[in-house]
């Protein structure tokens, strides 16, 4: 039982070995205390896609812009999450390849590029890592 001592409660209800007016959030963090009647400073605006920034606008325009390439693969013989690693590790290390997504269930690899990739590199790299690829789905 957590028992007042003069008017101050000695303990957080939900764990008893945090103490009242811990600096600690939630998550465990420090965090900084806050003078009464003071905000929290502004956050700046965010400067990505959405942002509006002027970079963007220059894209809208007819800048030219990158092109991103996503093909998915069928893969034979992928069976658990170790096949999948192994698949994902040869097929990233391509030139260009920003992402690869890898599925045993399915036999679905998903490679997204900076911009087309030859299907016989794609091929290379999931023979080493020693599956077959069937073919473009």
């Amino acid at each position: 039982m957590i028992r007042p001592v003069a008017g101050r409660v000695k303990g957080h209800p939900g764990n008893p070995h945090r103490r009242a007016g811990s600096l600690r959030n939630a998550g465990g963090r420090k965090r900084t205390p806050r003078r009464a009647g003071t905000t929290p400073p502004a956050r700046p605006a965010p400067t990505g896609r959405a942002g509006g920034t002027e970079a963007a606008a220059t894209q809208k325009r007819g800048s030219p812009m990158s092109t991103t390439s996503t093909v998915t693969y069928r893969v034979s013989g992928m069976t658990c999450g170790h096949c999948e690693g192994s698949v994902k590790e040869e097929v990233s290390a391509l030139p260009g390849v920003t992402g690869v997504t890898a599925a045993a269930a399915t036999g679905l690899v998903t490679v997204t590029s900076e911009g087309p990739l030859d299907d016989e590199a794609v091929r290379g790299a999931v023979d080493e890592a020693g599956y077959e690829l069937v073919g473009r789905v």
